[in-house]
């Protein structure tokens, strides 16, 4: 299963990881982006997502352990 990608405001769903070429990116309907920044369309929350930021949080989370 894919993971999903959930607002932090009301948790609803805004995309799903996919893999493209190697490279992990968020498919939101017709495309599959490598950066997203926007607000959820149900509770106005802003949303940021990157493949950088992706990276570097596996990263940390790796060097922490």
């Amino acid at each position: 299963m894919r993971e999903l990608i959930k607002c932090v405001g009301c948790h609803r769903v805004i995309g799903q990881l996919v893999e493209v070429n190697g490279a992990e990116l968020l498919h939101i309907g017709d495309g599959a982006w490598r950066e997203v920044h926007g607000v959820c369309i149900h509770c106005g929350t802003a949303f940021h997502w990157s493949v950088s930021d992706q990276m570097l949080n596996n990263l940390l989370k790796r060097v922490c352990r």
